[in-house]
């Protein structure tokens, strides 16, 4: 049996207002790995890389194979790690 974190609908949209005051807005740098099968990924690991970002959180499997290469986390990853 695989656990699943499960967040509730309020938590959910607490964080989705959130967000924005704690980000900022960062174009995407070129990407060095070419090894992605969706090139509609690039931007978002160019983004991770100009932003210089602590992970990407993203439930995309294309993206997910490159996890020992980036920090990348899963949704469920990034809610343990931050006690959510």
């Amino acid at each position: 049996m695989s656990s699943r974190l499960t967040i509730g609908d309020f938590d959910f949209l607490e964080l989705l207002d959130r967000l924005p005051l704690l980000g900022d807005v960062i174009g995407p740098a070129d990407s060095p790995d070419s090894s992605l099968s969706h090139a509609d990924d690039l931007p978002v690991l160019g983004t991770l890389l100009a932003a210089g970002a602590d992970a990407l959180v993203t439930g995309d499997k294309d993206l997910l194979v490159l996890v020992s290469f980036y920090p990348i986390l899963t949704p469920a990853e990034f809610c343990r790690r931050s006690g959510l």
